[in-house]
């Protein structure tokens, strides 16, 4: 029988959501075909509990999100006690690194959850859901938020009352806004909440990363390295009907980067 431990320390919207959401979607899949591969053991992070996970049948450490530290896997591998058999990276540049030192690397970004979907609901005002103002760069925050203050701003921090809640919010937005830890980004981290937000087919205008397009596998214009370019977007979009163009944005994510697609990536990096 296959079962999962995590150990991880929820400290962001993102790191909830992906823990939810991936041990939802690894139940589902034992339940459907049991791998057979017992007690599986997950760290992941990089904080609290990852360097005291018990020894299981199967034990993983999920590099999803950034240090500091330029040798943070270096550093991990050789203090963690119980030695993981493979490393689950969230990004491409994760992944070289992993494998150009030695490890076994598996690649397994973030997803979208199957709680996110299009629903036909009037649209109004701008937002973004997550940490509290602080927890990401404050040059972001000017780029992104700043601007949209001007156009209906909410910023929720309402997300631990469910994810079902989480869509229809998205869904009533006429944009929802995006920004990228500092250290997510060096490491090209494409956050959960990306993916979360055009599953549902909704505008979206994120600070520019330099991974969107490699991670998602298709060109991504809603991007902003400036104010200017920020109010430019949220005219576009708010004056404009791009409905056609986000359905294909949502069906791309509902086909490549759903939890149950990424547990048929362990599955195969397993083997």
């Amino acid at each position: 029988m296959t079962q999962l431990t995590m150990y991880i320390l929820r400290i962001g919207m993102g790191d909830q959501q992906a823990a939810d959401q991936f041990t939802i979607a690894f139940n589902k899949f034992v339940q459907n075909d049991d791998p057979g591969w017992g007690d599986v053991v997950i760290a992941a992070g990089v904080q609290g509990e990852i360097f005291h996970p018990h020894k299981g049948d199967i034990n993983l450490y999920w590099w999803w999100s950034g240090s500091e530290r330029e040798d943070w896997l270096e550093y991990y591998m050789a203090h963690v006690p119980v030695r993981p058999q493979a490393i689950l990276c969230t990004s491409p540049k994760m992944f070289d690194h992993a494998k150009a030192r030695g490890y076994k690397a598996i690649y397994l970004p973030a997803a979208a959850g199957a709680e996110y979907f299009p629903l036909d609901l009037t649209r109004a005002g701008t937002g973004y859901c997550g940490t509290v103002s602080g927890h990401k760069p404050i040059e972001q925050e000017r780029c992104i938020i700043d601007p949209a203050r001007r156009y209906g701003f909410t910023w929720n921090t309402m997300y631990a009352a469910g994810r079902s809640g989480l869509n229809e919010w998205y869904n009533s937005l006429a944009v929802c806004l995006g920004m990228t830890a500092e250290v997510g980004l060096s490491w090209g981290i494409v956050p959960t909440r990306t993916y979360e937000v055009l599953a549902g087919a909704n505008p979206y205008i994120t600070y520019k990363h330099w991974a969107m397009e490699e991670t998602l596998g298709f060109e991504y214009p809603y991007q902003s390295s400036s104010p200017e370019e920020t109010v430019h977007w949220l005219e576009e979009l708010i004056n404009n009907d791009h409905k056609e163009e986000f359905a294909k944005f949502a069906e791309i994510i509902q086909r490549e980067h759903t939890w149950d697609k990424r547990m048929i990536m362990l599955k195969e990096g397993l083997q």
